[in-house]
């Protein structure tokens, strides 16, 4: 009889037990012998910073009486339960608005900054001092931002411009009161009345506010093609802006010189700022098409391409549909969209030396990018309105993929406007973005590129071959992790040197992106109520790497089967749950199957992924406001153990720290270990059952409204791997049966049994 042990023919099994809810502690200010110490060294410096900005208030430009004063924090104070909001208590006159880089924005009048100065001075509980310890410094916002940010290093030749005037996207801060919000774009019309800069149209300002940030530009689809607003027509456009308190405005903008966006930045009318620059897919090649038979069907899945359309005939009947033309053909970069495209549909068929799944797509295309010598001008906002429409157009494509990015690295700090725009979008429709890293130079470091800095999206990098043409080294020319705050992008990686349309090798994440395009499209075929992050999920927890790489993310997914099958020796357990915060949550009874238990202790592989829907904001950086913090507990002696036994450090460590190295802050969360009878935690004989403990924390309270944090549900997706290290082990059946109607099949039907290579 043929040995089946290697043959991916289980369906991954959905949980549906109930989760438990527990209460929590609080925890408040504690003052100790060394925060009293340094609160002693630092309350001079504070109060003497506070009382030169009181003396040079006149001299600020100010917005109903208010500016912006930089909270800088120390080191070791950067966690959510040191946020200084005693000392700057909020009323009328003193508002903490926003997290900006090692600290806090903070919105005062003068009497509001003369209270705070008191505050300093008389110091009258141990909160107060606690706050006062844990500052560094108070600053003009303006200042630091120039300081932080000069404009003069975007000067380069990826920056766009017409005719001169360099183009750039800026966005104005949040205030408290409405009528600051107005006075701000007053004083934007003044400075565009005085010829320093230029509104640039058609694209509409769109208004971000922190509460509803699911707002998505309007206006119709028409050409791309940008053209500068005179004077009277961008102060007109200003003036039609709903000024509101706490709304922010992003305007594009142009600039005869980048010293005039800096002049503007230190008037306090800009939070922050990024250059438009122009959308870089990987450069094509030549060579003839070869020739293929067409083997794809009604039933294949359909992914959107977002490129530069599709214009050759060997996959014309492959394509579902077509949106409106973002740039003319005359302009679409073709050859690049074409060989996207040919991936998607038969990536397989023209690299048949490399292990890849035999997968069919079907085509839908979004012509969007125009060629490096064009010189058509595609902004973002131009992008995502299309996208809005063809998803609500498209309710049955389910994938969009997305090979071109923007000519310049993401910043160490604010998530691009494109990367915000695009999750907004695909988390509005429920729709999966499949994001390419970004290509650079050979040899050369370079982060991932916008809009890759997604949090809703798959975002991709390149692997090259190893020996036996299995997933290897890093690709040397793609972009690399980190995004803004650490964002753990790439998620995955491929192959980036293919086989493509017309018949030559060529390299660059732009290839590598479709190959997982493709895998997600069947799996949201193939799995019963897929979510975007369920499948997200499963595609993470089916790659190869046991922990994070920032050159090839978690991985790439097993090319032996697909990642809602798994082998005999191995279960896949994965579901979606909504939670809310200030609670700890308990998956209870998770059998563990008698394959993977020797000794009285667990044996085997267990990887957890657990993908958080956050809750985002724009005032400031520290753009995921929300986290998702899991652990698995075993039951040994009569309860559950304290420890986690996938040891996460992020709790360990200072917060700055925690954020750097353990992703503490990232939606994305994976943990991997595997046991032997050696240090395999204890297992009780008469509960042989593992638990998922998890809680959802906020920070940036001061944005949300309280009954908001307290009563808003949270929705988490997980997928949970258990695999014995016994290579004739019956452990998916063994499970099966241990955990009777609390499990569920995942998939709608299983259509082939794929054998591993053994």
């Amino acid at each position: 009889m043929a040995d089946t042990h290697g043959v991916f023919r289980n369906s991954a099994l959905k949980l549906v037990v109930d989760y438990e809810e527990h209460g929590i502690d609080a925890r408040g200010k504690n003052l100790t012998e060394e925060l009293a110490a340094r609160f002693r060294r630092l309350q001079p410096r504070l109060l003497e910073q506070t009382s030169l900005l009181l003396s040079n208030f006149p001299e600020y430009t100010l917005f109903d009486g208010r500016l912006i004063v930089w909270v800088k924090m120390q080191n070791d104070a950067y966690s959510v339960t040191k946020t200084p909001n005693d000392l700057f208590l909020s009323s009328n006159d003193i508002s903490i608005r926003a997290p900006w880089r090692d600290g806090y924005l903070v919105e005062v009048t003068k009497a509001g900054l003369t209270e705070i100065t008191q505050r300093i001075r008389e110091a009258s509980n141990d909160k107060i001092k606690f706050d006062i310890a844990n500052i560094n410094a108070i600053r003009y916002f303006p200042d630091a931002l120039v300081e932080e940010c000069d404009p003069a290093g975007a000067d380069g030749e990826s920056l766009l411009s017409i005719d001169g005037v360099k183009l750039f996207r800026v966005q104005t801060p949040s205030y408290s009161t409405q009528e600051a919000t107005a006075q701000t774009l007053e004083h934007v019309s003044k400075y565009i009345q005085s010829g320093s800069s230029q509104l640039l149209s058609p694209a509409t300002p769109q208004q971000l506010i922190e509460t509803e940030p699911s707002s998505v530009v309007d206006g119709p689809i028409g050409s791309s093609r940008q053209v500068l607003l005179d004077v009277d027509n961008s102060i007109d456009l200003l003036s039609k802006l709903p000024a509101r308190k706490n709304s922010q405005f992003t305007l594009l903008m142009g600039f005869r010189e980048v010293g005039d966006l800096k002049r503007l930045m230190l008037s306090g009318s800009v939070v922050r700022w990024e250059p438009l620059s122009k959308f870089a897919p990987a450069p094509p090649g030549e060579g003839e098409e070869p020739s293929l038979e067409l083997n794809v069907t009604e039933h294949d899945p359909t992914v959107a391409v977002i490129d530069g359309g599709y214009h050759a005939n060997r996959y014309r009947d492959a394509v579902t549909w077509e949106g409106p033309k973002i740039v003319p053909d005359h302009s679409a970069d073709r050859a690049h969209g074409n060989k996207v495209c040919s991936i998607i549909v038969d990536g397989h068929a023209w690299n048949n030396h490399l292990p890849l799944p035999e997968l069919h797509c079907r085509l839908g295309i979004v012509q969007a990018i125009p060629k490096r010598s064009s010189p058509e001008i595609v902004t973002i906002e131009s992008i995502a309105q299309a996208l809005d429409q063809a998803m609500e157009a498209h309710p049955d494509t389910m994938v969009w993929n997305l090979s071109a990015n923007l000519d310049h690295p993401a910043s160490t700090f604010d998530v691009s406007q494109g990367g915000h725009l695009l999750a907004q979008i695909a988390r509005k429709h429920n729709r999966l973005l499949v994001i390419s890293a970004g290509n650079k130079p050979e040899n050369t470091l370079g982060t991932i590129a916008p809009p890759a800095d997604c949090e809703a999206a798959l975002v991709v990098s390149g692997r090259l071959p190893a020996l036996l043409n299995e997933p290897g080294d890093p690709c040397p020319i793609s972009r690399t992790a980190y995004g803004p705050d650490y964002m753990t992008k790439p998620d995955l990686s491929w192959y980036s040197k293919q086989r493509v349309l017309g018949g030559q090798y060529e390299t660059g994440t732009s290839y590598a992106t479709p190959l997982i395009s493709r895998l997600a499209a069947h799996c949201f075929k193939n799995v019963v109520d897929p979510t975007p992050d369920l499948v997200r999920a499963l595609m993470i927890n089916a790659s190869d790497l046991q922990q994070y790489c920032p050159h090839r993310g978690f991985g790439t997914p097993n090319s032996e089967g697909p990642p809602w099958l798994s082998t005999d020796t191995s279960v896949i357990l994965a579901w979606t749950e909504s939670i809310k915060a200030q609670k700890r949550n308990y998956w209870n009874a998770i059998a563990i199957p008698p394959s993977m238990i020797k000794n009285g202790r667990l044996v085997g592989r267990i990887k957890l992924v657990s993908i958080l829907r956050p809750r985002v904001q724009r005032r400031g950086d520290k753009y995921i406001a929300t986290r998702f913090e899991a652990n698995i507990q075993s039951y040994h002696e009569g309860e559950w153990t304290k420890s986690n036994i996938l040891e996460p450090m992020e709790s360990k460590v200072l917060e700055r720290v925690a954020r750097a190295k353990y992703a503490k802050w990232q939606p994305t969360r994976c943990f991997e270990a595997t046991f032997t009878e050696n240090n395999g935690p204890h297992i009780d004989p008469e509960k042989p059952f593992l638990r998922i403990g998890g809680r959802i924390y906020w920070r940036h309270k001061f944005i949300f409204d309280p009954d908001e944090i307290r009563d808003e549900m949270h929705e988490v997706s997980f997928a949970l791997t258990l695999e014995s290290s016994n290579p004739r082990a019956d452990t998916y059946n063994e499970f099966r049966q241990l955990m009777a109607d609390n499990v569920e099949e995942l998939i709608t039907t299983i259509e082939e049994e794929v054998e591993a290579d053994q």
